[in-house]
């Protein structure tokens, strides 16, 4: 394991805290989704590469570093409802060591990934995928209009009804507009 895959891993731990501290689920799903937007708004800080997959973005590699977090002890899973899948949580006795000796990153993205997990933590797993697929053909595919976008993805998510994919796209512009007032420096980069 490299210092960069433990530097993103510190600001996954980080991540996790904020989830949590805002009352969120905090399964992988919402890690995932709240990393791609901070790799999309953010210019790649973590250099995770997404997919379009079944729910909405997705990184095979964000996963395997999920699950060797877990292998490490960094984090655990927690099973409160049965038919949920299982929620993250910081292990604690690995936090100081992991910011003392890995968390400049977490440090500089501090400010990011708390914005991130303000707006993102309120949404459970299907408005997140409506969500962050709204982004992904803003961002990584961008098609111009409101329409065109919801379009789009009720085409690759036809389970996504039109409606509820213009309030994606419209949502995900105000956040767009806001992220680019309180970080213009990223939005310059």
């Amino acid at each position: 394991m490299n210092g960069q895959t433990l530097e993103n891993q510190t600001v996954i731990y980080d991540l996790i805290g904020s989830l949590r501290a805002k009352q969120n689920w905090c399964g992988e799903t919402h890690i995932q989704k709240t990393i791609f937007f901070l790799e999309e708004l953010g210019n790649h800080p973590l250099g995770y590469n997404f997919i379009l997959y079944k729910h909405g973005p997705y990184s095979f590699e964000l996963s395997e570093d999920l699950a060797g977090m877990g292998a490490l002890r960094f984090i655990d899973e927690e099973i409160t409802h049965p038919n949920y899948g299982p929620r993250l949580k910081q292990n604690p006795e690995v936090g100081p060591m992991l910011r003392n000796q890995f968390g400049k990153k977490s440090q500089a993205l501090n400010l990011a990934v708390e914005y991130l997990a303000s707006k993102l933590s309120d949404y459970g797993v299907a408005t997140l995928e409506r969500l962050a697929t709204a982004l992904y053909f803003t961002k990584q595919e961008p098609i111009e209009g409101i329409e065109p976008r919801a379009q789009k993805i009720h085409e690759v998510k036809p389970h996504i009804p039109i409606t509820l994919a213009i309030d994606a796209v419209k949502k995900v512009d105000g956040i767009l507009t806001e992220w680019h007032e309180q970080f213009p420096q990223e939005a310059a980069a």
